[in-house]
């Protein structure tokens, strides 16, 4: 998709140094995709927060402040990939 740059952060990434990478990036402009309490930090700090809820679970921190939840990590891509399907989700 033009104009879209997919960031996997490296293993072991903290919350805090997850947040930084989204405020680099420009926070407006940034999805934030995740499930676990180390990525409350980022989600805070994304202009759109998608929570995966799978088989492992979410926290429900993440779950309250997320705009989307999905069941996979490839749901949450498909989304993006498909911008009428997230007009639809996120419209009032």
């Amino acid at each position: 998709m033009a104009g879209v740059e997919l960031i996997v952060l490296p293993e072991g990434a903290t919350g805090k140094e997850k947040a930084q990478y989204v405020h680099e990036w420009g926070a407006e402009n940034t999805v934030a995709v995740g499930n676990g309490v180390n990525d409350q930090a980022m989600f805070m700090a994304a202009g759109l927060r998608i929570c995966v809820l799978g088989p492992e679970g979410a926290n429900a921190g993440l779950l309250a402040a997320s705009n989307i939840v999905v069941s996979s990590p490839e749901a949450a891509l498909d989304l993006l990939l498909e911008p009428l399907r997230l007009v639809a989700t996120l419209r009032p």
